[in-house]
């Protein structure tokens, strides 16, 4: 591999974690206006709305089985745990969801090895279990944190993490061997789950609200955002940096987006970095090198 593909790899991990990070700050301005489950509904929606028109010039015929595999991949990473999370940080706290987002590299590595064949060495798991240590010491040091926990909606959490986890292997193993465009496995992604939200919005009165409601109609310039870069596009980013590496390469996302999330709350919202938070980047860090010091681990 070139030395060019390497570093462009790396920049794809961290736009899509700076991305990711502010959709925190969008998620954050939506809820004044809307419900939990209607943010992640809406979320869905509005990336669903985005990506059907790019049907029209990605549309490769596949095989059925390799449709039904790009279909659940994109349901399990695209669809499901956004709903998830939006139930699950009803009833524990954004740090708590936080924490337990970090062990996506460990189900993806743990579902890589399981159920798809994928080689492991001793360094990924070392590499992991330091990023989560990393992520962990960021969000524990962040101001005012609180630690809300319920068990069972914690456990929706870990579930959307694990969804996580494992459509990147269907995506690397199962999909991206038949040379399809990421758009259309986002696009795929969802069209099971954007009209069904769409249904949801509808009958809960959410469409109406917006048509009517000042406050409504003012936040819903954030969630078009976050619906159409902090989801439909990077789920396209997404995709595309698991066809160009590994699973678990593109897990390492959710490690670096709890410290991009700080720096965009100091920008617009004035909040300050300590120590605490930097010595977790530089663990994150740490733990992206080790899981991954050979160049073929990127490729």
């Amino acid at each position: 591999m070139s030395q060019g593909k390497i570093v462009g790899n790396w920049l794809l991990l961290v736009g899509l974690s700076m991305m990711w990070g502010f959709s925190f700050f969008f998620m954050k301005k939506g809820l004044d206006a809307f419900s939990p489950v209607e943010v992640g509904a809406l979320r869905v929606f509005i990336a669903f709305c985005t990506l059907c028109p790019f049907i029209i010039f990605f549309h490769k015929k596949m095989p059925l089985k390799v449709f039904v595999y790009t279909a659940l991949a994109g349901l399990l990473g695209s669809g499901i745990p956004p709903m998830l999370f939006s139930f699950a940080q009803q009833h524990i706290s954004t740090s708590v969801a936080g924490i337990l987002n970090t062990t996506t590299p460990l189900f993806a590595l743990i579902f890589g090895v399981l159920f798809f064949k994928v080689p492991t060495k001793w360094a990924q798991l070392i590499g992991v279990i330091i990023g989560i240590i990393g992520a962990i010491t960021i969000i524990l040091y962040t101001g005012n944190v609180e630690l809300k926990f319920e068990a069972k909606y914690s456990l929706l959490v870990v579930l959307a993490s694990s969804c996580y986890g494992l459509s990147g292997n269907i995506l690397k193993s199962k999909v991206m061997q038949y040379d399809i465009h990421p758009i259309q496995i986002s696009i795929l992604g969802f069209l099971f789950m954007g009209p069904i939200a769409g249904i949801f919005l509808l009958k809960n009165g959410t469409f109406n609200r917006i048509m009517v409601e000042d406050l409504a109609q003012e936040k819903l310039k954030y969630l078009l955002i976050l619906g159409v870069f902090g989801t439909a596009i990077a789920m396209f980013f997404f995709n595309w940096m698991v066809q160009r590496t590994s699973a678990l390469f593109a897990s390492f996302t959710t490690y670096l987006i709890p410290f991009f999330a700080i720096l965009i709350g100091m920008i617009f919202l004035k909040e300050r970095l300590n120590i605490q938070q930097v010595t977790g980047f530089v663990i994150i860090l740490i733990g992206v090198i080790v899981a991954n010091k050979k160049v073929e681990d990127i490729q």
